[in-house]
């Protein structure tokens, strides 16, 4: 039996070193636990203060998706109504396009008459002044004229 005793006893050594490995392994993971305590605690804390940011937060972030989601189906109802703006303003543009020659032309014709019209003010003017001259003249002579009916 000394001999089984003996056979065990490197056995029992060895057992003896792993319980003190895990008992020194322990003993650091109890002093790294309690240098981080601090670290913990602020972490915590800061865990905590955005959970009160978030709880607080919630009816807002609620409101804001509601306005979104009414954006969305506002944007989804009028679609159509913006397709068809779309439509209408590229049919303008060719039509602007298809008509540019046409414009052009009207603009040179307007040009040219504003230019006759102020070169032809020198003809016009005394064309002007002679009809103002005789339409005096013609309401003199009928008032004269009216004056002397009644005497005669």
């Amino acid at each position: 039996m000394a001999e089984k005793s003996h056979n065990n006893e490197p056995l029992a050594q060895s057992l003896e070193q792993y319980r003190k490995i895990w008992e020194e392994s322990l003993e650091q993971f109890q002093k790294v636990m309690e240098t981080g305590q601090p670290y913990l605690k602020t972490w915590t804390e800061s865990l905590e203060l955005f959970q009160k940011t978030i709880t607080a937060g919630a009816s807002y972030m609620k409101t804001w998706a509601e306005a979104l989601e009414q954006y969305q189906k506002f944007m989804e109802a009028s679609a159509p109504a913006m397709k068809a703006w779309a439509e209408a303003l590229e049919q303008y543009q060719k039509f602007m396009e298809a008509n540019a020659p046409y414009i052009k032309t009207w603009e040179e014709s307007l040009e040219q008459y504003q230019r006759f019209m102020a070169a032809g003010q020198s003809y016009v003017k005394p064309w002007t002044d002679f009809l103002e001259q005789y339409q005096k003249m013609t309401e003199s002579f009928l008032r004269s004229h009216a004056e002397r009916q009644p005497n005669e």
